[in-house]
C-alpha cells in the first residue's frame, strides 16, 4: 500500500505548487487507486487529498499554484479519473470472469460486516488514542508529528492572510523553502493515516506504516523550523553583539538529545526482537515448513488449517485453495472472539466451508498442516469441529511422523499435525 501512496502523494502535492502535466495528475489518482486495492483504509488518504483541494478552492491561499474553485475542480476531476480508471479496470476484470460476487465479498464485505463490525464502536473510537500512544514505542515520532502539525496549522493560517512573499523569506542558510499551505496536506494525510490504522481497533504494528511517511514529514517540518530560527537568531545575536539564548539551537538540541535517549531506551527491545527472530528459525512451524519444502516440488500445493499463513511463505509453496488462512471457515476474528468460551459460529462466512472442501478435493494438496494442537488461536478448532475436512483427511491422507516430530515443542507435545497425501487412495 505505502509503495503506491508515497509517490501518489508526491505527485498530488507537486501539482498544487507548480504547473504539472495532465498525465502526472492522472497518474497520482491511479496510484491512490492501486493503494486502495492493496488495503482499503488507504481510501482515507484520498479523503485527505480532497480536503486539501477544498482548502485550495475556497480559501484561495496565495502561496499555491493551484488555487480557486475552477482550477481545483479541474485538478480534482483529473485526479479522480486516474483513481476510478484503476478501480474500474480491476472491477471489470472480475466481472468478465464471473467472479464479481467473490471479489466484493473478500475485498469489501468481509472487512465491513465481519472484521470491523465485530469490534464495538466505542473500542474503535478509543483505538485512535491507543494507536497514537502505542506508535511512538515503535517509531518514536508521535510528539514530533504533533509539533509539526501545529506548525502546519499556523503556516496555513498565515498563508491565507499574507501574500505569497511569505514563502520567499530571505534565508541565506541554503535551507529549502516550501509552500506554507503544503504542510496542511501532510497534517490531513497524517490524521487520515492514524484513522486508517486504528479503524479496526487492533494494535498491529504493521498497520502503523500508513501514517509513518506523513508523520515523518511533519517531524521534519519541526526540525526545519528550528534550523531556520537558529540561523535567523544567530544573525540577530551577531548583529547586536550581545549574549542571549539561541532558542532555535536549544530546540534542536532537545530534539536531537531526545531522539538519542529514545534510541538508547529502545536497544533492549530491539535485542529482544532480534532474539525472537532468531528463535523463530528453530520454531515448530519453521521446521515443518522446511520439511515441506524438502519433500515437495515447486509446483506442489499445500493447505494449512489455521491462522498461520507464514507456513506457505517459509515453505515456498502455494496454498491449494483461495484461503490463505481459515478464519472464514471458523469465524475466528483476532482481538474479538479468541477466548475458548466464545462460540464463533455466527461469524462463519456462509458457503466458505463448502468452497474450501471443493477446492481441496480438486487440488489434492501434497501436505495438510493442522495447527489446532498447539497454536493458541486455533486450539478451539480441532478437525472434529469441521467433519467434512476431517473426513477428507481420513480418506486421502496419513499422518507424516517425521514432519509431526519436527513440530514438537521442547515439552515433547506437537505444536502441529502434518498429513501427507497418499497417492493410491
Amino acid at each position: 500500500m505505502i509503495a503506491f501512496t508515497c509517490p501518489a502523494a508526491l505527485l498530488f502535492a507537486r501539482g498544487l505548487v507548480r504547473r504539472q502535466s495532465i498525465f502526472l495528475t492522472v497518474a497520482s489518482g491511479a496510484l491512490f487507486g492501486l493503494a486502495f486495492l492493496s488495503k482499503q483504509p488507504s481510501a482515507l488518504d484520498v479523503v485527505a487529498a480532497g480536503l486539501l483541494l477544498a482548502w485550495a478552492a475556497f480559501r484561495r491561499p496565495t502561496d499555491l499554484y493551484l488555487t480557486g474553485v475552477g482550477p481545483a475542480f479541474r485538478y480534482g476531476m483529473l485526479f479522480s479519473a486516474g483513481f476510478l480508471a484503476v478501480i474500474g479496470a480491476c472491477v471489470s476484470y472480475f466481472i468478465a470472469r464471473g467472479a464479481w460476487t467473490d471479489f466484493l465479498l473478500y475485498f469489501w464485505t468481509y472487512n465491513r460486516e465481519y472484521y470491523i463490525a465485530a469490534m464495538p464502536a466505542d473500542q474503535r473510537i478509543r483505538g485512535l488514542v491507543t494507536t497514537y500512544l502505542h506508535a511512538p514505542r515503535i517509531f518514536g515520532i508521535g510528539v514530533l508529528a504533533v509539533a509539526g502539525g501545529t506548525l502546519a496549522l499556523l503556516g496555513a493560517w498565515r498563508s491565507r492572510r499574507c501574500s505569497s512573499s511569505l514563502s520567499n523569506q530571505d534565508v541565506s542558510s541554503g535551507l529549502s523553502e516550501i509552500s506554507p499551505s503544503l504542510p496542511l496536506y501532510w497534517l490531513f494525510w497524517g490524521i487520515a493515516g492514524l484513522a486508517g490504522a486504528s479503524l479496526s481497533a487492533r494494535a498491529f504494528p504493521h498497520y502503523y506504516i500508513q501514517f509513518v511517511p506523513s508523520w515523518s514529514l511533519l517531524g521534519g517540518l519541526l526540525v526545519e523550523h528550528l534550523l531556520q530560527r537558529s540561523v535567523s537568531e544567530n544573525k540577530v545575536i551577531a548583529k547586536d553583539g550581545g549574549a542571549r539564548w539561541n532558542y532555535g539551537r536549544v530546540g534542536l538540541a532537545v530534539v536531537v538529545i531526545g531522539l538519542i535517549v529514545y534510541g538508547i531506551l529502545l536497544v533492549p527491545r530491539r535485542i529482544d526482537l532480534i532474539r525472537t527472530a532468531l528463535g523463530e528459525y528453530h520454531s515448530p512451524h519453521q521446521r515443518v515448513a522446511r520439511h515441506i519444502h524438502d519433500h515437495t516440488a515447486s509446483g506442489d500445493r499445500i493447505f494449512v488449517w489455521g491462522f498461520l499463513s507464514e507456513i506457505y511463505t517459509h515453505s515456498e509453496r502455494a496454498p491449494a485453495t483461495r484461503y490463505s488462512f481459515c478464519n472464514f471457515q471458523t469465524g475466528f476474528i483476532p482481538f474479538v472472539n479468541a477466548s475458548p468460551n466464545v462460540d464463533t459460529q455466527r461469524w462463519i462466512v456462509p458457503g466458505s466451508r463448502e468452497i474450501l472442501i471443493s477446492e481441496l478435493r480438486a487440488q489434492r494438496p501434497r501436505f495438510i498442516v493442522d495447527t489446532s494442537p498447539g497454536v493458541d488461536s486455533y486450539s478451539k478448532y480441532p478437525l472434529r469441529t469441521f467433519p467434512a475436512l476431517a473426513s477428507l483427511i481420513d480418506e486421502q491422507y496419513e499422518l507424516d511422523p517425521n514432519a509431526t516430530a519436527a513440530a514438537k515443542r521442547p515439552s515433547g507435545r506437537p505444536a502441529l499435525h502434518v498429513y501427507r497425501l497418499v497417492e493410491n487412495r
